[in-house]
């Protein structure tokens, strides 16, 4: 259950509003303090969890100084209105990256953490398990920002994933089955979380112009994506310093643009 602050605040004001009394009181008390209620209770309930999260990663390390809830204050408000486990997880490793002042922590993380989904940040693990192969000695991309093509990030986020393409939806879409219907939209929906992280910055797009075999050797443009400066270390924050996945990295890392 996400609660939107700004959206319960603008509830809060209508219901509050004289006119609208006149036509709803006495309901409209009762509905604006049960709606306060709930709002209060639940960030309660998220901040209580949040916090417990954050102990048990604080073990072992120093205990948090002032300097630190000033860095940590503004994360707590998105914090609070999380009540997803997965996000419960990623705020409370950011709030302990904010407080280690841990290496390429931003202050902007809680802002781009906040407009997350949890289905969006259980991608960033299998990007991160994926893109952080470690490179062979020759690879010209810096770790874990190696490019790869669109259809990898496909099968990073659904392996098992079958889908006609978009010439196919276009000219069969009558001839198509439900199931055919219901995996092409699920495509267009990898295809969204894919343009949001593009649009919160943790991916990017990177162009580059491969030889193809025709006759008078012509090139296509080639649309490839891959992980930022700031995505990686956005990953690194909310994900409590992953290491680099232990085995060899892909043949594709190894090629030059």
């Amino acid at each position: 259950m996400h609660l939107d602050p700004n959206a319960v605040k603008d509830a809060l004001s209508i219901l509050n509003n004289e006119q609208v009394k006149n036509v709803l009181s006495p309901a409209t008390k009762a509905i604006g303090e049960s709606l306060a209620d709930l709002y209060h209770a639940t960030i309660g309930d998220n901040l209580k969890s949040v916090a417990d999260k954050v102990r048990q990663r604080r073990k072992g390390k120093r205990e948090a100084e002032f300097e630190d809830f000033k860095r940590i204050m503004p994360l707590l408000q998105g914090a609070s209105v999380q009540s997803e486990d997965t996000l419960q997880d990623r705020w409370a490793n950011l709030i302990d990256s904010a407080i280690d002042q841990t290496e390429g922590y931003l202050p902007s993380f809680g802002q781009t953490l906040s407009e997350m989904t949890a289905d969006e940040a259980r991608y960033l693990d299998r990007l991160w398990a994926y893109f952080s192969q470690p490179l062979p000695y020759n690879s010209p991309y810096p770790q874990a920002m190696w490019p790869v093509e669109v259809y990898k990030l496909y099968d990073l986020y659904e392996p098992t994933l079958r889908s006609v393409n978009d010439v196919e939806a276009q000219i069969f879409k009558d001839q198509m089955s439900a199931q055919d219907h219901a995996n092409y939209a699920r495509l267009n929906y990898i295809r969204l979380v894919i343009q949001d992280l593009v649009r919160l910055g943790i991916l990017a797009i990177s162009q580059s112009l491969p030889e193809i075999a025709f006759a008078q050797a012509q090139k296509d443009l080639t649309i490839k994506y891959a992980l930022t400066h700031y995505g990686v270390s956005f990953i690194r924050a909310v994900s409590g310093t992953p290491k680099p996945t232990e085995k060899d990295g892909p043949p594709e890392a190894a090629q030059s643009e």
